[in-house]
């Protein structure tokens, strides 16, 4: 292999400090100008004079949708659109504030295809009127009254490209399931389930294919938006009312966890194409909350305690009593309100979970209990990590980690701790992202100018698909042979070693060695030589940032 250099000169401390500060900042210089960085991008700053507290971002198929107001003023709030561009962005409704208000559901403003959703309530007669918009001025209108609010207890839900939503109370037909295409022909009542003024109270409504399954009580039913399309198609026996307590599809089967007459916890499956309904296993405790499940390929990923045990764990199902078993017992014993989070990543699970050494911190798995493991201790020793809105973009994960009530970090991880990365956004009280176009957005506070209040923000996916990580870089000396290691990088297709002999003399004494797709490089140099050296990752035409700056000297 090739040689270092043939430099050696020794000096004090204080001037090995010096010179290794220099060399930081060449390699950053020198490294950061050659690759292609991800990066943040205001797309526009809608209140140039403040915050323009965006709301309610959504993705369509064709267009982003949120509120937002143009000065500082909430009666200013619009509803806005994006392509992604400055010029694509645009108020396109104009609603009177002295005759509404716009009714804040998160649950059920909501992007089907390429319509928007969404409600306001009007003032004179506090009656409220179900609105769409397909991105346009135009069209942007009223839809239909509709008899009461949308309330966050019954989430609306597209499927089969018509929006379902549940208003509160009817006072002819009661609490029923409505349908939408976004006319006023298209928008009605699907059906009187309980006839009369009783509610029928529909709730976790939940797509599968161009179908919606929803709960009527302890039945389970389906409909395609009509009438007569809509039935019950199976009942469980011995239930508390309102024993159900979630609902989730995994390729057509569907599971259902509930609490019987006895206070027994029990997974059920119901297969939608054959009609079987089968119970799969019974629990001493099973979660209720939709991130706490995660359907990867044909199974189902949950969390769970055995009958009779402490600890809620890691469990997976194929749908069979002998295949419902536990991943790995992690540690935590108790649910409390903590979420898991559990994401499939392009057929990886990932989740957070607490061993009880590290804190709340991000994991993986893939089904094995080898191969459920902590990703990356975020903050170190038994302090947790506060990470929410996790995101799968290809392979990546994109996740929020909460550091004070005003600075939230995005990060991403392919699932190597080397990969798993702050992204610097320098966005303050960043929201969740949202996948649009191969790109995240999200809306948060510039954190370092703060020239910008709450606002739009891009951050360029087509770009991170090449950003290779940067490896973390050991060495280690025997005799006269250096040995120099780094962490491999899952996504490199080589690296580079970069080395400048101590003390510092100039940019003209940088060396550089490609040492292909590797981990690890020897040299025989002589005592007394001295290098700080520095690895880098790349794939293709894109170079990672360097890695720690290491100094060493032979014989010392």
């Amino acid at each position: 292999m090739k040689p270092l250099s043939h430099y050696t000169q020794t000096t004090n401390n204080k001037h090995r400090l010096i010179y290794l500060n220099l060399i930081w900042i060449l390699f950053f210089l020198l490294i950061s100008a050659s690759m292609a960085v991800a990066e943040p991008q205001l797309v526009k700053d809608i209140n140039p004079n403040g915050s323009s507290s965006v709301y309610s971002l959504r993705a369509g198929s064709e267009r982003l949708f949120f509120f937002a107001q143009t000065d500082n003023n909430s009666n200013t709030q619009q509803l806005w659109t994006s392509d992604g561009t400055e010029v694509g962005t645009m108020q396109i409704s104009n609603i009177d504030s002295d005759e509404y208000t716009i009714w804040y559901s998160n649950k059920n403003n909501l992007a089907v295809n390429h319509l928007y959703f969404f409600t306001l309530r009007r003032k004179s007669d506090n009656g409220y009127e179900l609105w769409r918009s397909n991105g346009t001025v135009s069209g942007t209108f009223k839809v239909i009254d509709i008899p009461d609010y949308l309330d966050y207890a019954h989430q609306a839900v597209g499927a089969g490209g018509v929006y379902y939503f549940v208003p509160w109370s009817d006072s002819e037909y009661g609490r029923e399931l409505w349908v939408s295409d976004g006319s006023t022909s298209g928008t009605h009542m699907v059906k009187d389930i309980n006839p009369g003024a009783i509610s029928s109270s529909p709730h976790n409504l939940m797509a599968v294919d161009d179908r919606l399954f929803f709960l009527v009580g302890d039945n389970l039913w389906v409909s395609n938006g009509s009438s007569v399309g809509t039935q019950k198609v199976t009942h469980f026996e011995e239930l508390f009312y309102g024993g159900i307590l979630h609902t989730i599809n995994v390729n057509d089967v569907i599971y259902i966890v509930y609490r019987n007459n006895v206070s027994e916890l029990q997974l059920w499956r119901y297969d939608s194409m054959s009609g079987q309904n089968v119970k799969v296993k019974d629990f001493g405790g099973i979660s209720s909350d939709a991130p706490e499940f995660a359907a990867v390929g044909d199974e189902l990923y949950f969390i769970a305690k055995e009958v009779g045990a402490e600890t809620y764990d890691l469990w997976k199902t194929d749908g069979t009593p002998q295949g419902t078993v536990v991943v790995k017992h992690i540690g935590e014993a108790i649910m409390g309100s903590y979420d898991w989070n559990l994401t499939n990543v392009n057929g990886t699970l990932f989740f957070r979970a607490n061993d009880k050494v590290h804190g709340w911190e991000l994991w993986k798995s893939d089904g094995t209990a080898s191969g459920t493991f902590m990703i990356k201790d975020l903050k170190e020793g038994v302090n947790s990590s506060s990470l929410y809105c996790f995101v799968a973009v290809g392979d990546t994960l994109f996740f929020a980690e909460k550091q004070t009530n005003y600075v939230t970090n995005l990060w991403m991880s392919d699932g190597t701790e080397a990969g798993t990365v702050n992204t610097d956004t320098g966005v303050s009280q960043l929201r969740c992202p949202v996948k649009f176009n191969e790109q995240l957005y999200f809306y948060g506070s510039d954190r370092s100018t703060k020239d910008f209040g709450s606002e739009l923000y891009r951050y360029n996916l087509s770009d991170s698909d090449n950003v290779v990580f940067a490896p973390e870089i050991n060495v280690s000396t025997d005799g006269v042979r250096v040995n120099i290691s780094w962490s491999s990088v899952a996504n490199a297709e080589g690296y580079t070693l970069f080395y400048a002999p101590y003390p510092y003399t100039g940019s003209e004494t940088i060396g550089s060695i490609e040492l292909g797709n590797v981990s690890g490089f020897s040299a025989d140099l002589w005592s007394g030589a001295a290098y700080y050296v520095a690895i880098t990752s790349r794939r293709s035409d894109y170079m990672s940032e360097y890695s720690n700056v290491t100094f060493f000297i032979i014989g010392q």
